[in-house]
């Protein structure tokens, strides 16, 4: 009698898969309706970043998303934006500020 047994690469793919999308930042109803209040925040401060295309928006917030989720440093944050948008220090250094920090 044979047995149902799923194979065990099966299962990795399956847990690979399914752990990239909870990573995605578009499902991430927490950390978007956080980068929406701290961006109007920053935002009526400071001005807005030129983020004019879908593609650098889309950018923007999964640099953001790594962040809020403690895979990138606040510092590193800021440091790859001001590369991006070096005459925007203020709003920059504004949503670096407003990530949460881990309680060690």
């Amino acid at each position: 009698m044979a047995t149902c047994r799923p194979e065990p690469y099966l299962l990795l793919v399956l847990s690979v898969t399914l752990s990239a999308c909870a990573l995605d930042y578009s499902h991430d109803t927490r950390y978007l309706n956080w980068m929406q209040n701290t961006e109007n925040n920053c935002v009526e401060r400071y001005g807005p970043l030129p983020i004019d295309t879908p593609e650098k928006r889309k950018e923007f917030l999964k640099l953001g998303h790594q962040t809020f989720i403690n895979n990138l440093d606040p510092e590193v944050y800021y440091d790859r934006l001001m590369l991006r948008y070096p005459d925007h220090r203020m709003v920059i250094s504004c949503l670096a500020d407003a990530f949460p920090r881990p309680l060690y």
